[in-house]
C-alpha cells in the first residue's frame, strides 16, 4: 500500500484545479441566471443582465469558500516531501474538525440559497460543479477484471 503522501496533489494542480472549479461555476451562473432571470416573474423584480450578475458571483464565492475548505483539509495533511502527519490526533479533534465542517458548509449553503442575497446562485454552482464532476470522471480510467 502507498503511503498517504503520494495520493496527494501537487500544490499547483490543487491550485489550478481550485481556479478552474471556480471559472466553472461562475460560468454555470451565467447559464443559469440567464435562464432564470429570462422569466417574465424575474425580470418584473430584476434585469437579466443582474440575474447573471449575481447569480455568477455568488455561485464563483460559494465555490471560492468551498475550495478554501479543502485548501486547510490538504494543508492539515502535510506536504508531499515531507512525511505526512497523522491528520486527527484523537476522536475529538476528528469530531472537531468534522462539526467544523458541516458549520461552515451549511452556513454557506443558507447564504447562497436565500434569493434576496444571490437569487438563483445554487442553480448555477449546480452547474459548475457537475460540469468538473463530469470532466474529472472522464479522467479517471477503469479497469475492468476479466
Amino acid at each position: 500500500m502507498p503511503p498517504s503522501e503520494a495520493s496527494l496533489a501537487l500544490p499547483e494542480e490543487a491550485f489550478v484545479d481550485g481556479v478552474c472549479s471556480a471559472a466553472a461555476c461562475a460560468l454555470g451562473g451565467l447559464v443559469w441566471g440567464t435562464m432564470r432571470g429570462a422569466l417574465r416573474s424575474s425580470r418584473a423584480r430584476r434585469s437579466v443582465g443582474r440575474s447573471m450578475l449575481f447569480s455568477a458571483a455568488g455561485a464563483c464565492a460559494f465555490e471560492g469558500m468551498m475550495q478554501l475548505k479543502l485548501l486547510a483539509r490538504y494543508l492539515a495533511r502535510g506536504r508531499r516531501d515531507e512525511a505526512a502527519p497523522p491528520l486527527y490526533q484523537s476522536v475529538l479533534g476528528f469530531s472537531s474538525m468534522a462539526a467544523f465542517d458541516l458549520l461552515l458548509s451549511s452556513q454557506l449553503l443558507w447564504y447562497v440559497v436565500q434569493p434576496a442575497r444571490a437569487p438563483f446562485a445554487f442553480g448555477g454552482w449546480l452547474i459548475g460543479r457537475g460540469a468538473c464532476w463530469a470532466s474529472e470522471l472522464v479522467d479517471l480510467d477503469i479497469e475492468y477484471e476479466q
